[in-house]
C-alpha cells in the first residue's frame, strides 16, 4: 500500500533503540524486548519507536531491568560465587552513626564520596576543575561528553576481576562485559535524584565546615567567611539574636589564630568528641553555645 512504512535495520544500531528494539517477521511491526510488546510502525515509522520510548510504562520497565541486571551481576556468577560491590560508603556511614556533633565534617566527607562515585565514569580532568563543593555539584555528569570510554568505567576491584575471569573463560562476550560497565554507569547517573536531596545542597551544612579544627588551622579567612554565612542563616531563622554575632565572630577569629600555632588542631581526629576538644583547647566557649551546637 502506498506510503506504508517498513522496519529499517538501521534502527537496531541507534543508541536510543538498540537496547530494547527487536525486529519481527512482520515488516510493519516492531518489538520491545523490555516491555515484551509488539506495536505497529506501518503508519508512523520511526516516530512510533520514539513515541514508545517516551512512554511511562517503557521507562518503568527499563529501570526495572537495569536494576535487576546490576543486582544479579554483583550477587551471583555462573559459578554461584558471591561478588561484593565496592564499599565506597562504608567508612563514612560508620563514622556518622553517633550522637556526637559531626556536621562540621559532613561536607568534606560527602564531597569525597560524591567525587569518588563520579570518578568511576567521569573523565578526571572535569573533576579536578571542581575545586569547591558548589562546583562539584554543578558538574553535568549526565553529559556523555564528560564520560570515560566504556572500557575504562570503574566497577570496583572485585567486580572487575570477576568480569575479566569470565571474559578469559569465554563465559561472557566482550559486548556483554561492556554492557555491564554501561549498566553500572547508568546506575550511578541515576543517583542524581539522591544528590538533589543531599545535605550538601544546603548553605548551612557547607558553612559548618568552619568548625572543623583542621580547617581553622589551615584557612582562617575562608572559615571566617563561612562562620559569617552561618550566623546570617541562624539570625534569619531566629535561632540566635544578631546582638551576639559580633562577639561570636571576634572569638572565632581568636580561635583561628590560636589554631595556627597548635598541632592539636592540624592533627584533629573527627572520631574525637568535638565539644570536648573545644573545651580543652580554649575553655568553656560562647562560640558553640551561641550557635546552638
Amino acid at each position: 500500500m502506498p506510503g506504508k512504512c517498513c522496519f529499517n535495520n538501521i534502527w537496531l544500531h541507534k543508541e536510543i533503540y538498540k537496547s530494547w528494539l527487536e525486529k519481527t517477521e512482520d515488516k510493519g511491526k516492531a518489538k520491545c524486548v523490555v516491555c515484551r510488546k509488539t506495536f505497529d510502525i506501518s503508519h508512523m515509522g520511526e516516530m512510533a519507536l520514539t513515541s514508545h520510548a517516551k512512554g511511562a510504562k517503557h521507562h518503568a520497565a527499563v529501570a526495572a531491568r537495569e536494576a535487576s541486571a546490576i543486582t544479579s551481576f554483583f550477587r551471583t556468577t555462573p559459578q554461584t560465587a558471591t561478588v561484593t560491590p565496592p564499599a565506597v560508603c562504608s567508612s563514612s556511614t560508620v563514622l556518622y552513626q553517633t550522637d556526637k556533633p559531626m556536621l562540621p565534617f559532613l561536607c568534606e566527607d560527602m564531597n569525597k564520596l560524591i567525587k569518588g562515585l563520579m570518578g568511576r565514569f567521569v573523565v578526571d580532568k572535569h573533576l579536578h576543575e571542581a575545586t569547591s563543593t558548589l562546583k562539584l555539584l554543578a558538574v553535568p555528569f549526565q553529559d556523555n561528553r564528560l564520560h570515560k570510554d566504556a572500557s575504562q568505567i570503574d566497577i570496583g576491584f572485585t567486580a572487575d576481576t570477576t568480569l575479566k575471569q569470565l571474559r578469559s573463560s569465554k563465559q561472557v562476550s566482550e559486548r556483554q562485559a561492556i554492557k555491564v560497565r554501561l549498566d553500572c554507569k547508568r546506575l550511578l547517573i541515576a543517583l542524581e535524584k539522591l544528590l538533589k536531596k543531599a545535605p550538601l545542597q544546603h548553605t548551612l551544612v557547607r558553612s559548618m565546615q568552619c568548625l572543623d579544627p583542621r580547617r581553622m588551622a589551615k584557612s582562617k579567612e575562608q572559615c571566617v567567611k563561612q562562620m559569617t554565612r552561618m550566623l546570617h542563616i541562624l539570625v534569619e531563622c531566629k535561632h540566635i539574636d544578631d546582638a551576639v554575632c559580633d562577639d561570636t565572630l571576634r572569638e572565632f577569629r581568636d580561635v583561628c589564630d590560636m589554631a595556627r600555632c597548635h598541632t592539636a588542631f592540624r592533627e584533629f581526629d573527627p572520631n574525637t568528641e568535638l565539644t570536648a576538644f573545644s573545651t580543652r583547647q580554649w575553655g568553656v566557649s560562647h562560640l558553640f553555645a551561641e550557635c546552638g551546637i
